[in-house]
């Protein structure tokens, strides 16, 4: 069955993977707009791991790997609110202490052995000369009966600590270091490059992605709903999003705009149908009367590039609230909102 939808394009979606490590795709940190290429300065991306929402203040992780060279990019907040660019920060200099002394903590914990560390100070990040300051400690340590090097390098970054860690073999040295030396090239000049255009750029338009084989007739113009509100918001702010192919990750105040959205829709319905009945939506639609939406989102749909929480929510209301009103609850989503090609044939496509 084919229904149209004016100016959306949508697609049969397979069911979503809950896993917090997600395969090897562009990825965009929506909180700073660096978006993380499938390529850097020859290594390859390995692949993205999101703490954030089981520990918040932990951010994302985006590995990288060569022939003989490991690397992993870390963007992360630690709980701070105010996170100064570059490295003469206090919460910087302090920060990147801790980040030293956990090397010897592996080792105390026999993660590590022989760990000695041959420099500790400031260096450019790439060859060029005005490239980014990084604060850096290069290390000797031995895993696993094998003498490796290790470098950890920290800078603020747009209010995140952005942390660049790599390791390889002492007896590969001489080829690992031209792998670091293309890869931080690469890194300094995509950190120095301007935004990416907006999703309206030519040749690009949302599309609405429907889990067709999880959403009934009765709760699927609840879920478009959702889809729709994120879509529009989506057009609304064309400069937060990147213009790349692929599903959008969600902004806060997007994610909101689509819950709120769909217990309004779902309260409607139920209004005209009093025999409708769906366990989800029938407790996000408690959300709602209670007023706690953006509490629901903070809590149970996190993001790891979300901005830390405003002062002005009652988490410890909500807390209070879901304990008594959510018990063993679990967020569901069934849907997204995707950048396509212009040329793809515009509608919606449901299949039975």
């Amino acid at each position: 069955m084919r229904t149209s939808l004016l100016l959306l394009t949508a697609c049969l979606l397979a069911p979503a993977l809950d896993a917090e490590e997600q395969a090897p795709a562009p990825y965009r940190h929506a909180a700073t707009g660096l978006v993380f290429p499938l390529e850097l300065g020859g290594l390859s991306q390995s692949g993205v791991v999101e703490y954030e929402k089981e520990q918040p203040g932990l951010g994302i992780s985006v590995g990288y790997h060569g022939a003989v060279l490991t690397a992993t990019l870390y963007l992360y907040t630690m709980g701070e609110k105010r996170i100064a660019d570059g490295v003469g920060s206090d919460p910087v200099k302090t920060h990147f202490s801790h980040v030293v002394q956990d090397v010897f903590r592996a080792q105390e914990r026999g993660y590590y052995e022989d760990v000695i560390k041959l420099f500790e100070g400031n260096t450019a990040l790439g060859s060029a000369a005005d490239g980014p300051d990084l604060l850096c400690a290069s290390l000797m340590l031995k895993l696993r009966n094998q003498d490796r090097l290790s470098r950890v390098c920290l800078m603020g970054y747009k209010n995140h600590f952005f942390k660049i860690r790599f390791t390889y073999l002492a007896a590969a040295k001489e080829r690992a270091e031209a792998e670091l030396e293309a890869f931080m090239n690469a890194l300094a000049h995509l950190l120095a490059a301007p935004p990416p255009a907006p999703p309206d750029a030519p040749g690009l338009a949302p599309a609405i992605c429907v889990d067709a084989d999880s959403v009934g007739a009765a709760t699927s113009p609840a879920w478009l709903a959702y889809l729709v509100a994120r879509t529009r918001y989506v057009l609304e702010h064309k400069s937060d999003y990147p213009a790349v192919p692929g599903p959008v990750d969600p902004l806060y105040d997007e994610e909101v705009a689509g819950r709120s959205t769909l217990a309004e829709v779902w309260t409607s319905l139920k209004r005209e149908d009093e025999t409708l009945q769906d366990p989800y939506l029938d407790a996000l639609a408690k959300v709602a009367e209670a007023g706690f939406v953006r509490e629901y989102a903070r809590v149970f749909l996190a993001r790891p590039h979300w901005p830390p929480p405003e002062e002005s929510l009652r988490l410890e209301a909500f807390d209070a609230w879901r304990k008594a009103h959510l018990p063993d609850h679990r967020p569901q989503t069934h849907g997204y909102v995707e950048m396509q090609r212009r040329e793809e044939k515009a509608g919606v496509e449901t299949s039975n």
